[in-house]
């Protein structure tokens, strides 16, 4: 009787250990899988970073190989530029990835920024992406503003992938995808607006 109750205890005892040991694996593939899921959701949006300014990069290189295209030395000016601040883009894109993988924080250095020429160029590149969506840039009032440049563009990129999306699904009434970019003054500030006809946030 001793023996059969001790061996009742035994099997019980193991059958609880059993247990917590697939709850611990179990845990411990959610949160692989969640590892897995963020280091995913992580590279797509990095890979999107990247892929705007290569893009831009390529399409301008494309046109100074073409000298009927761009005939006017201003305008061939003003596309080196273009190729020169994407390929600056990209770098410190790189710099900050670099920052982010060895534990350090990113040092924010404020200049004078022309943010016209900066929201110009930003609606410019996201207007690469938005294929069948409208984009409509201005008025653009030419205002500077002491800002890190890269953070500045970034968060500019970021409201315009985020008008981009509210088209998905398009929008069934109230004309064709349509996204306006305008910079205006207001009192000391500088106002950016980013309006869209999409679906919004539900």
């Amino acid at each position: 009787m001793l023996f059969d109750i001790a061996l009742v205890f035994a099997i019980i005892a193991l059958t609880a250990g059993l247990a917590r040991l697939v709850v611990l694996r179990g845990a411990r593939e959610r949160v692989a899988s969640a590892r897995l899921a963020a280091m995913g959701t992580a590279t797509a949006r990095i890979l999107h970073q990247v892929k705007n300014p290569l893009q831009t990069l390529i399409l301008h290189a494309e046109m100074l190989q073409d000298e009927a295209l761009i005939s006017d030395p201003g305008v061939r000016r003003e596309v080196c530029q273009t190729i020169i601040g994407e390929a600056m883009r990209m770098a410190e894109l790189l710099a900050g990835l670099s920052a982010y993988a060895s534990g350090a924080q990113r040092r924010i250095h404020p200049s004078p920024v022309p943010l016209d020429g900066l929201v110009a160029d930003a609606a410019r590149a996201a207007a690469q992406d938005a294929k069948g969506i409208e984009m409509a840039v201005g008025p653009l009032e030419p205002v500077s503003v002491d800002a890190d440049p890269y953070l500045l563009r970034q968060a500019l990129d970021h409201v315009l992938r985020n008008a981009r999306e509210a088209f998905d699904p398009p929008p069934a009434a109230g004309g064709p995808p349509r996204i306006e970019v305008a910079l205006r003054r207001r009192g000391g500030e500088a106002v950016v607006v980013v309006r869209d006809n999409g679906h919004g946030i539900e």
